[in-house]
């Protein structure tokens, strides 16, 4: 079960497992130093999958709405736990993250997609904007997708 939630409604064991899978697989599995914790969090709304057991956070989003100062919609940090891939929870994940935004707004949704996930995002009606660039030492492309589609 996907739960969406703002982040004064996660528990504290929620964002600590949050931070945790991000961690874990943005920086020590892609070796990409940055600053996760960016402020960023408190204006998310936040996708969280737990194990049938409810005991490890197994795939994780964040959203953020369109705001006056970006007219997009957006959402990022897609994360699903290495033992957990190749069985379609990051295509589950971002089929929930897209129906929910979709039933928030109708403004065009916009991400920072990894390079080598072109195809994959490419499948979802996301189109590239512009030309590939270095984010933290990884190779991303802004794509863009409409949402009344």
């Amino acid at each position: 079960m996907w739960d969406i939630r703002r982040f004064s409604e996660l528990s504290a064991t929620e964002v600590h497992d949050l931070y945790q899978l991000r961690a874990e697989v943005f920086v020590l599995e892609q070796r990409c130093v940055y600053q996760d914790v960016d402020g960023k969090d408190f204006e998310a709304i936040h996708v969280l999958h737990y194990d049938k057991n409810k005991s490890e956070l197994i795939a994780y989003g964040r959203i953020f709405l369109p705001t006056q100062e970006d007219a997009n919609a957006r959402f990022g940090r897609i994360v699903i736990r290495k033992n957990q891939r190749g069985k379609g929870l990051a295509k589950e994940l971002v089929q929930e993250i897209i129906r929910w935004i979709k039933g928030e707004t109708t403004q065009p949704i916009k991400i920072s997609a990894q390079h080598y996930l072109i195809e994959f995002y490419q499948g979802f009606g996301f189109e590239i904007m512009g030309d590939p660039y270095d984010e933290d030492g990884i190779l991303h492309i802004d794509m863009i997708k409409p949402c009344r589609d």
